[in-house]
């Protein structure tokens, strides 16, 4: 056994051998290639033959100074950091969820505490990152991240977007952790997203309980002008976070975006006639929590309103939109149309199959109570309207069956 080589000692799994080589023939470890370098401290680290790691620092073979490192990435110091073994295989993005239920090794946290604290200047920014950035996107367990914090890692670092630690997609646990030293969870970047808005476009439902349960503010508007519940609900559609906020707060449904829309009007426009199930609940829900479907918006510079979107789309959206309308059926407004009007005036770009469903709307308008004697500021009946496409052959006798 005497006459391996380092690098033939340290394959074979043969530590105390490559302690001793390394300790009388340091030389021996710099003739390696990097790649068998990083293959030594890795194999090291896998049969928790921590103490290679030190005899390396004690040899002055390796730097561990962050502030001398050109960049952080294949460094000796990533290489130990991304190896120690805290659980019973190594943590992958497919896998984390598991693992994080086992209790940390005990001896891998001990051998970190040791390792930060031979580490200068932890708290050095290197390559855009940090350690403790690198270290919680790299699902290190909580207990670790707490070491790296105890050892002079900052927790309030702040990147060149003026992103914090918690604008970072991580496991909920690292939000509690992080908020309790003392970072802003309303925090905004330079592009005015709050780590709120980022747990919710990463559609992290346990980190958002997390934020809220700590003070979040889901009324923050987008530079859009649109508040959380809107990006949730209408940009992700993710009813479950959507639910979750309004257990913690109410969505202002008057307040219009930068658009000059509000949450119900664009919730509507956005449906299509291949729309969930869910989507049409959610439509139900946002009516039933008090959406006027009559407040005015600004749709191609002209005021609309969630209704008049509404007649435009199929029918099963109707129907829910027409249940909830307390409303006068027979509002008439700026031009003197009502309802009815509006519904016998929707243009069917010769598309037979839509007829029917202005037939059917019309039905129902007429059964909650609407006028067809009602004429408009041009002195048009509901049924002068209709008359003016053949497809819509069937509305119009429907509404000379009211006249009789």
């Amino acid at each position: 056994m005497a006459n391996l080589t380092l690098r033939e000692a340290f394959i074979n799994h043969k530590f105390i051998l490559v302690e001793e080589m390394l300790k009388e023939n340091s030389s021996s470890y710099k003739e390696l290639s990097n790649w068998d370098q990083s293959y030594l401290v890795t194999e090291a680290l896998k049969h928790k033959s921590f103490r290679i790691t030190f005899t390396l620092i004690d040899q002055k073979l390796v730097e561990t100074d962050l502030f001398e490192l050109d960049h952080f990435s294949g460094s000796f110091i990533e290489t130990v950091f991304g190896n120690i073994p805290f659980y019973s295989q190594p943590v992958s993005a497919f896998n984390y969820e598991i693992l994080s239920k086992e209790e940390p090794n005990e001896e891998a946290m001990n051998f970190l505490e040791k390792f930060a604290s031979a580490i200068e200047n932890i708290d050095e920014t290197i390559s855009n990152t940090t350690i403790l950035k690198w270290a919680l996107v790299k699902r290190m367990p909580a207990k670790a991240i707490e070491i790296l914090i105890q050892k002079g890692c900052k927790v309030n670092e702040i990147d060149a977007s003026e992103n914090s630690l918690l604008h970072l997609d991580l496991p909920e646990e690292y939000f509690g952790l992080l908020i309790n030293y003392g970072l802003n969870v309303n925090h905004k970047n330079k592009g005015n997203v709050t780590p709120l808005q980022k747990a919710i476009d990463a559609g992290n439902k346990k980190a958002v309980q997390t934020l809220l349960e700590n003070g979040a503010d889901p009324q923050h508007k987008d530079n859009r002008g649109n508040s959380m519940f809107y990006v949730a609900l209408v940009d992700k559609l993710n009813y479950d976070i959507y639910d979750l906020l309004c257990e913690f707060d109410s969505p202002n449904f008057d307040e219009t975006n930068t658009d000059g829309v509000s949450m119900l009007f664009e919730y509507i426009r956005r449906l299509d006639n291949y729309s969930s199930e869910n989507s049409l609940r959610y439509l139900s829900k946002m009516l039933d929590q008090g959406a006027d479907l009559t407040h005015k918006c600004l749709y191609y510079g002209s005021p609309t309103t969630p209704l008049d979107i509404a007649i435009t789309k199929n029918f099963a959206v109707f129907e829910i939109v027409l249940n909830h309308l307390y409303a006068d059926i027979n509002e008439q407004d700026d031009n003197g149309n009502t309802l009815l009007h509006k519904v016998c005036n929707v243009n069917l770009n010769f598309e037979a199959e839509k007829a029917k469903d202005i037939y059917k709307k019309v039905k129902l308008v007429l059964e909650k109570g609407a006028d067809i004697s009602i004429r408009n500021a041009q002195d048009k009946l509901p049924i002068d309207l209709a008359s003016n496409d053949n497809l819509k052959e069937k509305t119009v006798q429907l509404l000379l069956k009211q006249n009789q």
